[in-house]
Formats: structure tokens, C-alpha cells, sequence
């Protein structure tokens, strides 16, 4: 009770007492839940990714290899035995995921049915894109 300086485990990050994953440490014995719990946050990230992929309208194959690429990257791998850092990262296609398709659902009645407009492309109306400053002119 006194590691930490009687810090709660609910207000750890690394024992990830609220992490979902995490609850199959109650009904599995430890080793069988570590690895579910590891493999699980690859299997978040690959999925994540594919379907980031696939809502800014990117292929199927090239949504798969986005989604292999981006669950055994580098960092993923870096951190195979940090489980905290690798779940937090397994997680953020997911929010860039929920973010395209809450802004695609939002800007429907600006664009129109197909809601062709992306969070991450940048559009202007006030100027075309590639005149943002005055063009200089090299004299040779």
C-alpha cells in the first residue's frame, strides 16, 4: 500500500486497471492474458488503420498494407515489450478514423450526398492552394 506514495492503481498508467483489454487477467491465467493483451493491441492497430484508410477513400489493397505497415512499424515494434506505449498507439487510428467520419457526417450539407471533403485536406476559397505568398522572380 505504500509504493508509489500511496498512489491508486486507478490513477496509474501503467497497470492499465481500466484498459479493456486488461479484464482478461481475471478470468485467464497471466501468461495466456499478456499475450492476448499484446496481440490484441496489434490486431487494434492493423484494423484501425485499414479503416482509416479505407474512409479517406484509399483502395483495399492499399488499405491492407496501410494497416500492416502501420501495426509492425517501427515504433509498434520498439515497444513490443512497453504494452502501455504500444496500446496508446494502437488507438490513435482509431481516432483519426472516428474523427474523418464525424467530419465527413458534419460537412454532408456543406458538400453535398457524397461528403467528398477530407479532415486532412486543406481547401480554401479565398485563394488557390500554392498562392498563399507573392510569387518572386529569379533573374539569372
Amino acid at each position: 500500500p505504500f509504493i508509489f506514495g500511496r498512489m491508486t492503481l486507478l490513477a496509474a498508467i501503467h497497470p492499465g486497471v481500466l484498459y479493456p483489454p486488461n479484464l482478461l487477467f481475471m478470468v485467464v491465467p497471466s501468461k495466456v492474458a499478456m499475450n492476448a493483451v499484446v496481440l490484441s493491441n496489434y490486431f487494434l492497430a492493423l484494423t484501425g488503420a485499414y479503416l482509416y484508410a479505407r474512409a479517406i477513400k484509399v483502395e483495399r489493397t492499399g488499405a491492407i498494407v496501410t494497416g500492416i505497415t502501420f501495426a509492425f512499424s517501427g515504433f509498434m515494434m520498439a515497444h513490443f515489450e512497453q504494452t502501455t506505449y504500444a496500446a496508446a498507439a494502437a488507438w490513435m487510428p482509431w481516432i483519426l478514423f472516428v474523427t474523418e467520419k464525424l467530419y465527413l457526417h458534419a460537412s454532408a450539407s456543406e458538400t453535398g450526398a457524397d461528403g467528398r471533403r477530407s479532415l486532412w485536406r486543406w481547401k480554401s476559397s479565398s485563394r488557390p492552394v500554392g498562392k498563399s505568398r507573392p510569387s518572386t522572380r529569379i533573374s539569372g
